[in-house]
């Protein structure tokens, strides 16, 4: 599947493994619909040449953005079905960026898991619901969550609630603040891991030869002649709408990185980074 990017002329092309995405984005739908049949018709040729099939009836299009007119899409003369959310890569994106059905998902695997958990609480010592609820309960609320953090404010409530019922479990509590319960296990809130995760992924930008194209074009360093507001500040683009603007990684990242202490920016090992942030209240800097 290597040589398929070469097929795709103006689209970007997007591949993990054989999960493939095509995508491209302009400000009139008609010149996003003639982009993407024209390399789609490219795909198509590639596959031919190479004694290739595809399934064509999983193929799925989604269109973001305010727009009456929806785009038509066309691979081997079928026409491509336009959904409101796809799943990608066990993430279920949908084409206003809310998050609603995938933050759903989650909410009700913890719970099923919280379910089946309690019928076995009284042969489950502390230990052993401590450690199911790190390998197995935590990694659902943290999975691909830069891309789905910015959700709206009851989705993260109701993420939080989950959790708070989960630790409930864990200790065995009815009446403790929940706040209390994230001390007891050693983490912060859902929202604060999130945020962790995201300074995190702009450290390792910042310090590794290796971080991604796409997410390095992401972040740039402000020139800061006089150096009044500490080092390693970065630009923070300008933001168009709340919605789509404010409420991205692109923005918020750089707002966060710029909020942190001296002493967490310029620290240059990730596990130094790491605990010098273990204790902030992220979401205060916001």
């Amino acid at each position: 599947m290597n040589d398929l990017v070469y097929a795709v002329k103006q689209s970007r092309l997007s591949a993990y493994a054989d999960d493939t995405q095509i995508f491209f984005a302009d400000s009139t739908p008609e010149k996003v619909e003639e982009v993407i049949n024209a390399d789609l018709a490219h795909v198509d040729q590639w596959y031919e040449q190479n004694g290739m099939r595809r399934n064509t009836s999983k193929y799925q299009a989604i269109v973001m953005g305010k727009t009456q007119v929806k785009p038509q899409f066309h691979c081997e003369n079928i026409a491509i079905p336009i959904t409101e959310d796809l799943e990608m890569l066990g993430v279920t994106v949908d084409d206003k960026m809310k998050f609603e059905k995938h933050i759903a998902k989650i909410c009700r695997k913890v719970s099923q898991q919280i379910a089946v958990l309690k019928r076995m609480k009284k042969i489950l010592p502390f230990e052993t619901r401590k450690c199911l609820y790190l390998a197995f309960i935590i990694p659902h609320f943290n999975y691909c969550s830069e891309t789905w953090h910015f959700c709206n404010k009851s989705a993260i409530a109701k993420l939080e609630k989950v959790n708070e019922r989960a630790l409930r479990f864990v200790f065995n509590e009815k009446q403790r603040p929940y706040s209390e319960l994230l001390d007891k296990i050693g983490l912060p809130s859902l929202e604060n891991q999130r945020l962790a995760k995201i300074v995190c992924t702009v450290f390792n930008v910042i310090n590794s030869e290796h971080a991604p194209k796409s997410i390095k074009e992401l972040i740039g360093f402000r020139n800061n002649k006089y150096n009044l507001r500490g080092s390693e500040i970065l630009k923070r683009p300008k933001a168009n709408t709340t919605t789509y603007g404010l409420k991205s990684w692109r923005f918020t990242a750089p707002k966060l990185w710029n909020s942190l202490p001296d002493s967490s920016r310029t620290v240059r090992t990730f596990k130094a980074f790491k605990n010098s942030i273990r204790t902030l209240d992220l979401s205060g800097l916001l």
